[in-house]
């Protein structure tokens, strides 16, 4: 468990399947597969919410990465509180076997906090719009000189440059940008993907950078928007849905 300075603000929670019941815990350890160490003693930084980001930190760990998940006050990730409690089922499956803290990151205890994290981590994932983590001093090229080797992976809407990067995204925008929206198969009204299907797809992807950082290469800054995932995905649709006739 994370444990922040004495005299700060923050505090930490465990979050998704680990610590559990005695049990579940033996069950755990006898049907453990090779791949869930596959990662093991790699140390990822999560600023992420909703799902692209916190998947593809989950991906991480299940192949055995550490990740810590920063949440920001006062509710921290928009899922927790999506049920009674303030653990809902799709916060727990997005966020399992991660550990969490809980950091005003425009605070400068929890900015500090924060860097330390940034500059002691493998990898580093965030679904920021671009320029949020510059201003919080986070961006890569004012992390890098201190963690040369880092992996920072950036999760946009439209990119990190280009006329569209400062927009805001979600996985219905990209849906409805790239035209996907279109491949529905109910054609009497507007309807979308029943799942987040673009930022799954993103999510998958980003685990694929970090494999690089685990082999002790140089880091590297990647980015990926969901519109670009979206129009690939949707060229592939292209013939079966157009024109319609």
């Amino acid at each position: 468990m994370l444990r922040a300075s004495a005299g700060t603000s923050t505090h930490t929670r465990h979050v998704g399947t680990r610590p559990c019941g005695p049990q579940c815990r033996s069950r755990a350890v006898a049907t453990k597969r090779w791949w869930m160490t596959a990662l093991e003693g790699l140390k990822v930084v999560e600023m992420a919410g909703y799902v692209a980001g916190p998947y593809a930190g989950a991906l991480l760990a299940d192949l055995g990465a550490d990740v810590v998940k920063v949440e920001v006050p006062p509710r921290g990730d928009p899922y927790r509180g999506w049920a009674s409690g303030n653990d809902s089922s799709m916060f727990c499956s997005l966020n399992r076997n991660k550990q969490s803290v809980m950091l005003d990151l425009k605070s400068p205890r929890g900015a500090r906090v924060a860097r330390a994290l940034v500059v002691g981590a493998d990898v580093l994932i965030e679904n920021s719009r671009p320029g949020a983590m510059e201003r919080l001093g986070l961006g890569y090229d004012q992390v890098k000189g201190e963690n040369p080797a880092l992996v920072y992976c950036s999760i946009t809407g439209f990119g990190l440059s280009g006329p569209d990067h400062q927009r805001p995204g979600y996985d219905t925008v990209g849906q409805a940008t790239s035209g996907l929206l279109t491949c529905s198969p109910i054609l009497t009204s507007p309807s979308r993907w029943g799942s987040p299907c673009l930022i799954i797809w993103r999510g998958c992807s980003r685990p694929t950078a970090s494999w690089p950082r685990a082999r002790r290469e140089r880091g590297r800054a990647r980015g990926s928007e969901w519109t670009r995932r979206c129009c690939n995905r949707r060229r592939r649709s292209w013939r079966r849905t157009w024109p319609v006739t």
